[in-house]
C-alpha cells in the first residue's frame, strides 16, 4: 500500500512538472528564461545556450542582401551576420546532440527574430537563409518566431509553416492568424513605470497585467513582457503574475536566479557552476565543453593558478581577470593532450616557483 502511494505521488510530481510551450508553467525553469538582445551578450548565443534558457532573441537589418544582427542603425557590423552569430552554432548544437537542442531531447527552444527593416523586403531573404538550414526549420524541438516590423496578421498564413509570429496582448485576432502566433508579448512600460527593486510594485499595475495574462492563457497562448524590470524582485513578481517568459540582459543572473527557485536537480550547463558561493569567473572559448578541475594559491601573489581541461591559467583573486593563460595548443607536440583531474600543486625550491599537474 506504501509502495503504491509512494508510486502515486511519483506520477503526481511528474505530471505537474510538464510544461508545454502553450500552457502557464508550475514550476519556472531556465526554460522560462528569454535572453532579450542577446547579440548584445559578450559570447551571442553562446552564453544563454550554456545556461540552456528557453528562449534567445536576435534583431536584424536586411543590409544590400545580407541579414546583419544588431539593435540599431549604429551597430550595424557586416561580420556580424545572422548566419555566423546563430544559425550556423544552432545547427552544430543539433548535429552535436543527435537532432536536438540541448541534451535533453525532452527540451525546446524559442528563437525570436525581431526584424527592423520591413518584413516585405526581409522575410523573403530570411526564408531563403534558413531553407539552407534543414535541420533547424524542420526540427519540432525548435521555433522560428518573427517579431519586431511583421506583416499584416491576415498574412501570416502565407509564409511557411516553420515561421511563427510574435502577437501583442490585448489585441483581438482572427482564429486563422492565432494558429500562427507563437506568443503573446508587450512592453511592460505599456502597464507600469515601476523599476526601482526598493519599492512596492503598484497593486493597480499588477491587475491590469493579471487581466491580459489570464485572456492569453484562455487562448493557450505564452506571455512575454519586454522591458520589464530586470532585478530579482521584478523577475519574482513577473511570476506571480504567471509570466510564461522571463526577459533578461542579465543571463547569467537570471539563470542563477531561477536554479534556486526550482529544487529538483539541475543538469550541469557548460563552463558554469551551479549555485556559486562567490563569483562566477569565466574565460576561453565558449564554443568548448570546459570547467576548472583544480587551483592553488601562487604566494606572494593575488594570484590563483588554475587548472582547466585544455591548460592552466592564472587568475588575479583582486580584480577577478584572468591574467595568463597557458593550452596545450600553444605547443604542438601537446596539442592533442587534457588535462584529468589530477590535481594541481604549487611549490618553491630556491628561487624557483614550480606548478605541476597531469596530461
Amino acid at each position: 500500500m506504501r509502495l503504491f502511494a509512494r508510486l502515486c505521488l511519483l506520477a503526481s510530481f511528474y505530471l505537474l512538472c510538464v510544461i508545454s510551450a502553450t500552457s502557464q508553467p508550475t514550476v519556472y525553469t531556465i526554460a522560462n528564461a528569454h535572453s532579450h538582445n542577446d547579440f548584445e551578450q559578450q559570447h551571442p548565443f553562446y552564453q544563454a545556450y550554456q545556461e540552456e534558457f528557453g528562449s534567445v532573441e536576435a534583431d536584424i537589418f536586411l543590409i544590400s542582401k545580407a541579414l546583419l544582427v544588431a539593435h540599431d542603425s549604429a551597430q550595424l557590423n557586416p561580420g556580424r551576420t545572422l548566419e555566423n552569430l546563430y544559425l550556423i552554432p544552432i545547427a552544430e548544437s543539433l548535429k552535436k546532440n543527435g537532432g536536438s537542442i540541448y541534451r535533453d531531447k525532452t527540451r525546446r527552444f524559442q528563437f525570436l527574430i525581431d526584424l527592423k527593416t520591413e518584413a516585405s523586403i526581409t522575410l523573403p531573404v530570411l526564408i531563403t537563409l534558413l531553407e539552407k538550414y534543414p535541420s533547424i526549420i524542420h526540427n519540432p524541438g525548435i521555433r522560428i518566431v518573427i517579431s519586431g516590423k511583421r506583416p499584416a496578421d491576415s498574412l501570416y498564413h502565407r509564409y511557411p509553416s516553420y515561421l511563427w509570429f510574435d502577437g501583442r496582448l490585448g489585441k483581438d485576432y482572427s482564429a486563422k492568424a492565432l494558429s500562427r502566433i507563437a506568443l503573446l508579448s508587450e512592453s511592460f512600460d505599456k502597464f507600469s513605470k515601476w523599476k526601482d527593486e526598493q519599492q512596492n510594485f503598484p497593486e493597480d499595475d499588477r491587475l491590469k497585467i493579471a487581466q491580459q495574462v489570464e485572456k492569453a492563457h484562455a487562448l493557450k497562448k505564452p506571455v512575454r513582457l519586454w522591458g520589464s524590470p530586470d532585478h530579482k524582485k521584478g523577475w519574482e513578481e513577473l511570476i506571480r503574475l504567471k509570466i510564461d517568459f522571463l526577459n533578461t540582459d542579465r543571463v547569467t543572473d537570471l539563470a542563477d536566479f531561477l536554479s534556486k527557485q526550482n529544487t529538483a536537480n539541475h543538469t550541469m550547463p557548460y563552463n558554469r557552476i551551479i549555485r556559486s558561493a562567490g563569483n562566477v569567473v569565466r574565460y576561453g572559448k565558449p564554443e568548448l565543453e570546459n570547467h576548472a578541475l583544480d587551483a592553488a594559491i601562487l604566494q606572494g601573489n593575488d594570484l590563483l593558478v588554475i587548472e582547466d581541461r585544455y591548460g592552466i591559467s592564472t587568475l588575479n583573486v583582486t580584480t577577478k581577470t584572468i591574467s595568463n593563460r597557458w593550452t596545450y595548443t600553444d605547443l604542438p607536440q601537446y596539442a592533442k593532450y587534457m588535462s584529468p583531474y589530477s590535481g594541481i600543486k604549487v611549490f618553491a625550491d630556491k628561487d624557483t616557483t614550480w606548478i605541476t599537474w597531469s596530461a
